[in-house]
């Protein structure tokens, strides 16, 4: 074997390496926390001094725009094609992206049931399509898009269910309890448990990203942001290198653009290439 022949097999088998492991971040122009995509993947949602504002962020533009403000208005906002979804002052309204034009909503038990419900028509009927904490926390409410509620505890009545968020498929539930971070499987009812994570959100079906955080008892003085993958049951460090307290991430489906903040609002875009 030739020694030209020699290097081009070590550049081939090093390149799907490179390639995994290749990755950028990117310090954003945006100010604020809890940092999500718009479903086209072109502006970044955020919100300011606890949740008091809905902005959003033109990633071509690098601009920011406030959409609508008051207090908690950016708590559990849900967002579907070019409209963000919130509640103001016990009323449901939606916020168009690109225009700033706002709507009242007829909202059912969940904002998210019902824009489900009625994106995805009679299909929705005998569908989960959505999942919230009971009112005790002791078990998780199934929300159906005919209306109807099933309340589920995995775990049993002894648990807390916290966290709770439907995967987008709508077949799994994941939820923090007192076993940490569990994968509920609506159909089969087989609980996984899969280490513990903090402010875990899906990235698509098969992938979840979280914090992974120390403290001293008052306040967090360390956290990464990870990602874990429900079918090689792997985890992934994605700030290891990151000179900071990364926090509250969300990602695109498969991850491979995640978002995520600082405690000084500064927000952060990794590309995984």
């Amino acid at each position: 074997m030739s020694k030209i022949t020699k290097i081009i097999i070590a550049i081939v088998l090093l390149l799907p390496l490179g390639l995994v492991q290749a990755q950028s971040i990117q310090k954003l122009k945006a100010v604020g926390q809890h940092a999500k995509y718009s479903d086209d993947g072109k502006t970044v949602i955020v919100s300011k001094n606890q949740f008091s504002s809905i902005e959003k962020f033109d990633l071509e533009l690098n601009k920011q725009t406030v959409l609508a403000e008051g207090r908690g208005v950016g708590y559990k906002t849900f967002i579907d094609g070019d409209e963000v979804f919130f509640n103001k002052n016990k009323e449901t309204k939606s916020v168009n992206i690109k225009t700033g034009k706002k709507n009242k909503v007829k909202a059912g038990i969940t904002v998210k049931a019902s824009v489900m419900s009625k994106k995805l028509g009679k299909k929705s009927a005998n569908s989960v399509v959505d999942a919230i904490p009971s009112d005790d926390i002791q078990s998780i409410t199934l929300v159906y898009g005919n209306g109807n509620v099933k309340q589920v505890a995995p775990r049993g009545n002894d648990g807390i269910y916290v966290l709770i968020s439907l995967s987008p498929n709508g077949k799994f539930v994941l939820y923090n309890g007192v076993a940490g971070t569990d994968v509920y499987n609506i159909a089969t009812k087989e609980v996984v448990n899969i280490g513990v994570m903090d402010a875990p959100k899906w990235a698509g079906n098969n992938v979840i990203v979280y914090m992974k955080t120390e403290d001293d008892g008052h306040v967090i003085t360390k956290s990464d942001v990870c990602t874990y993958n429900l079918k090689t049951k792997k985890s992934k460090n994605v700030t290891k290198q990151f000179n900071g307290i990364a926090q509250y991430p969300s990602a695109n489906d498969g991850a491979t653009k995640i978002l995520f903040s600082t405690e000084k609002n500064e927000v952060y875009q990794i590309i995984n290439k």
